[in-house]
């Protein structure tokens, strides 16, 4: 079993993640749109927190699958 990659981010101090939130916007063109959507959800979880709004319609596909990457690593034991 792997660890959670939440649990990564957990473990590192402010600086490691600045450096990787930093690396993550420089990507290879080969990385896979899933993977990319991971990384987002990861990004939103540790600056923000918790899904705050509510998720978008079925016309906007990108930002709705944006906020489903989000809410898919929502803290565990939050409603």
């Amino acid at each position: 079993m792997q660890p959670s990659p939440l649990l990564f981010l957990c473990l590192m101090n402010i600086e490691e993640f600045k450096e990787y939130a930093e690396k993550a916007k420089s990507l290879p063109p080969s990385t896979k749109d899933s993977d990319k959507l991971v990384l987002y959800g990861l990004y939103k979880q540790a600056t923000i927190g918790d899904v705050n709004n509510v998720r978008p319609g079925f016309f906007r596909p990108m930002e709705r699958a944006k906020w489903d990457a989000w809410k898919a690593v929502k803290v565990l034991g939050n409603p």
